[in-house]
């Protein structure tokens, strides 16, 4: 970890100069102090070392593990029967692409646990048409918040902002007056103070201990009245557009131009296909996560914006694609987006199944019977994931009954004693990029990724390019995660969360000593199937090649050396391949083999405590 900090002192949130040799160096002072305290300055050897030659060096020692072919066998049976109910049902549905424009859009994070919310929602509502993309929304930067005393990329990883936006509160509560709550605010800033730590431990401490044994023996559903950091406030003010070109103390700009918002919006919509028929709402959801007792948090937030809520990127991205020159500026570009059409923020809270809307002001008036359809549909979807989602809850109410459902899980979220406030990404299986008629059909079980893509518009694998770029890193990265924590939770994973202290910001360990745990603990996989990702790639072989031969090197390595699948779904032909490095393989399934079908997902779940195979969701009648 100390390497890591002195070859990339950015991964800090605060940066500090440290490096391996001062750390060995003061290690190795301190365990010499206590041996003189022991044994006194003149101290016998305590150990025999070897010569320094005789230790073998890493890249001397056999790393070749000879796994048994039985079990080699096994387990590829195994990813190879799930795989195959995905690539099955996708050849065997009854697919009708329509061109029609939807009554309301709505753009998703790809995340696997708004597949089942997306799906809710079309159910609910067939006027509704969901789309999926990576959930910071191809608006990278680094986010000071109101409250925050630095700035946090809201962006995946892999991608270094050059842009910060800043958060302030509006200007009706700035100008009130101080009253007994800022000076607290204010008095609060002085930590050092002794008569701060004696009146905060002595009187509100005892008030706050109290506070906390009630919840854990009479947990409710709402949060304690403190600020998280996964909270954002609905009505603040972000500094998108930049002013002049000042720039930051390590060279950042603040704010983004036009033409750089123009650029993004451009970029963003062409990778998931909505460049023309826009309807006159089209809602941007991010996602996040409430939990009370969870030092895992970040792993429940959302992936793309570096394990933080997306909020602020559903906001900045709505509020760039409303702005009238950014419009002006896409529309030379050849993206039209009408002057009917409001973009609408948002947030899904995953854990609570609640959703925030931001930014009333700029749209409560635009279309407000449109508005209220979308907002009653989707307060039924959230009813109806909640109840899917109680399915593998022990201590649930059973899967028969929404509302009971609901506020269970908004229970979890509040309840100091639980572990298990959801189970995130357990049971991921699939990706799939291509457009969203090809899996509207289909049942499955909240296990799959999905990126909207538009093949007929790709004809050079460009746009394919960038979303590999991301997908692969990212969901490819959380399934190895969640794959490795669960064959050896103890080497690859964390153990269970229970005794876990986070420690520095950087990670967690078991109480205050002992090492950093890699992975994640127990409770979080302990209902997974391991099994390697199933890429499904709707677009021709031909063309999948010409994105896979630019891919980035560590890219192409996890798809040649098979640590992910992929396929391809022939957007013309419907036949499936799948990918080797040797070449593609014909997709060899029995067609004798039926997929089971259902007229909704509420038949599929409901009284099922196990993982469903994939479901066609088919009308009645048509069964």
């Amino acid at each position: 970890m100390v390497r890591t900090i002195e070859t990339n002192p950015q991964s800090l949130v605060m940066p500090r100069i440290i490096s391996l040799k001062e750390l060995i160096a003061a290690e190795l002072a301190i365990e010499l102090g206590f041996l003189s305290k022991k044994r006194g300055n003149h101290f016998e050897r305590v150990i025999d070392v070897p010569q320094i030659e005789s230790v073998a060096r890493l890249d001397q020692i056999s790393q070749n593990i000879e796994v048994p072919l039985v079990l080699k066998i096994w387990h590829e049976a195994m990813e190879y029967s799930q795989h195959s109910e995905l690539l099955h049902a996708l050849r065997k549905q009854e697919l009708s692409i329509t061109k029609v424009p939807a009554e309301i859009q709505a753009i998703f994070c790809i995340d696997d646990r708004e597949c089942s919310i997306r799906r809710h929602l079309e159910e609910v509502n067939p006027n509704i048409k969901t789309y999926g993309a990576a959930g910071f929304f191809g608006i990278d930067f680094l986010y000071r918040g109101v409250n925050a005393t630095y700035a946090v990329a809201q962006c995946p990883a892999v991608i270094k902002p050059n842009h910060v936006v800043v958060e302030s509160r509006p200007t009706s509560q700035q100008d009130k007056k101080p009253g007994l709550t800022s000076k607290l605010d204010r008095y609060k800033l002085d930590r050092s103070s002794i008569m701060h730590g004696w009146l905060f431990t002595q009187t509100l401490g005892v008030g706050y201990a109290a506070r906390l044994a009630w919840d854990v023996f009479r947990p409710g559903s709402s949060l304690l009245k403190i600020s998280k950091l996964s909270e954002v406030d609905e009505d603040s003010n972000l500094h998108l557009l930049r002013v002049g070109d000042e720039r930051t103390e390590d060279g950042r700009m603040l704010g983004f131009s036009h033409t750089e918002m123009a650029d993004r919006i451009q970029g963003f919509l062409r990778n998931i296909g909505l460049t023309d028929g826009f309807s006159n709402i089209v809602y941007v959801i991010a996602h996040g996560s409430t939990s009370v007792n969870n030092p895992h948090y970040a792993a429940y937030d959302c992936g793309a914006c570096s394990g933080r809520p997306g909020a602020p990127n559903a906001r900045a991205f709505a509020w760039m694609a409303n702005d009238t020159t950014v419009r002006s500026i896409l529309r030379e570009r050849g993206i039209d987006i009408p002057d009917s059409t409001r973009f609408i923020p948002a947030l899904h809270n995953t854990t609570r199944d609640d959703i925030t809307y931001f930014d009333r002001k700029s749209w409560e008036r635009h279309n407000p019977l449109v508005v209220k359809i979308f907002q009653d549909s989707m307060k039924e979807a959230l009813d109806r994931n909640a109840q899917e989602r109680c399915r593998f809850f022990e201590l649930g109410p059973g899967s028969d009954d929404k509302k009971a459902s609901h506020n269970h899980v908004r229970a979890r979220s509040a309840s100091i004693f639980e572990p298990r406030p959801e189970y995130t990404h357990s049971n991921n299986l699939y990706c799939v990029v291509g457009r969203r008629d090809i899996t509207t059909n289909l049942y499955m079980d909240r296990r799959a990724f999905l990126h909207s893509y538009e093949p007929q518009s790709d004809s050079e694998g460009s746009i394919l390019l960038n979303i590999l770029n991301a997908v692969i890193p990212v969901c490819g990265g959380i399934n190895l995660c969640y794959l490795l924590s669960k064959i050896d939770n103890s080497i690859y994973g964390a153990g269970t969360k229970l005794p876990h202290n986070v420690i520095g910001l950087l990670g967690v360990a078991n109480g205050v000593e002992g090492d950093l745990r890699t992975g994640l603990p127990s409770q979080m996989v302990e209902i997974h199937e391991p099994a390697r990702m199933m890429f499904v790639i709707e677009q021709s072989t031909t063309i999948i090649d010409k994105s896979i031969a630019r891919l980035a090197h560590l890219m192409k390595r996890t798809l040649d050396n098979q640590w992910v699948k992929l396929s391809s779904y022939d957007p013309s032909t419907r036949e499936i391949k799948l990918y080797t490095k040797q070449g593609w393989l014909e997709f060899d399934y029995p067609e004798s083999m039926s997929v089971p079908s259902a007229p909704s997902s509420q038949d599929i779940f409901v009284g099922c405590t196990n993982i469903i195979p994939v479901h066609l969701l088919v009308k009645r009648g048509q069964i």
